[in-house]
C-alpha cells in the first residue's frame, strides 16, 4: 500500500464520481499543512469515492474508500493505534464525501465538525493496513451525517457517526 505521503491526483482514485469531484475530495483532504496531525492525516490514500443508490429515497450517497498503515508514530505504549489517532483519521476521512454529497459553495471545504460518536471495537497493530470507509447518510442546508469506519485483516476497528455543519461565520 503506498504511504499517502506524496499528494495524490484525481487519476489516483478509483470510482464513479467526476473527475472534478475526485479533485474536490482531493482538495479537502490536502488542506492544512503543518496543523494538528497532518503527518497522521498526510499517509491516508484514497483509494476510490463513489455514487451509491441509497436503500430508500432518491438521494444517491457518497462512499469514500481509503488505507492507511499503522505507523510507530500513531501508537500507544502496547504498539496499537490510539484512540485519538483513530478519532483523528475517522474525523478526517468522514468529511472527504461532503462536498461531493451536498454539491454547493458553503460545502466546498466539508464544514465544521458538530458532533462525533466513536465506538472502539478491536487493537490495530503496529503494521496493520487498514481500510477506511466513509458514507454520507443524511444532509441538507445546514448540517450532514457521514458513517465511518475502520476494518483490519481482523474486523472492524471502530465505527463514528460524524455530523458536520455550516458555520455561521467565515472561517
Amino acid at each position: 500500500m503506498p504511504s499517502g505521503d506524496s499528494e495524490q491526483v484525481a487519476g489516483d482514485v478509483s470510482g464513479n464520481v467526476p473527475v472534478e469531484t475526485k479533485e474536490q475530495i482531493l482538495k479537502v483532504h490536502h488542506l492544512g499543512g503543518n496543523d494538528f496531525a497532518a503527518h497522521i492525516v498526510r499517509k491516508l490514500r484514497i483509494i476510490s469515492a463513489d455514487f451509491e443508490p441509497m436503500l430508500e429515497g432518491r438521494k444517491e450517497q457518497v462512499v469514500v474508500v481509503s488505507e492507511i498503515e499503522v505507523t510507530p508514530d500513531m501508537c500507544n505504549f502496547w504498539r496499537t493505534m490510539h484512540g485519538g489517532c483513530t478519532a483523528t483519521i475517522l474525523e478526517t476521512a468522514t468529511s472527504l464525501p461532503v462536498p461531493a454529497f451536498i454539491r454547493s459553495e458553503e460545502w466546498l471545504y466539508s464544514g465544521v465538525s458538530s458532533s462525533l460518536s466513536i465506538n472502539y471495537y478491536l487493537p490495530a497493530g503496529l503494521g496493520e493496513k487498514l481500510k477506511v470507509i466513509a458514507t454520507t447518510r443524511a444532509g441538507g442546508k445546514r448540517s450532514v451525517t457521514v458513517q465511518g469506519e475502520i476494518w483490519s485483516k481482523n474486523g472492524l476497528v471502530a465505527s463514528c457517526v460524524h455530523v458536520k455543519m455550516v458555520p455561521k461565520t467565515k472561517l
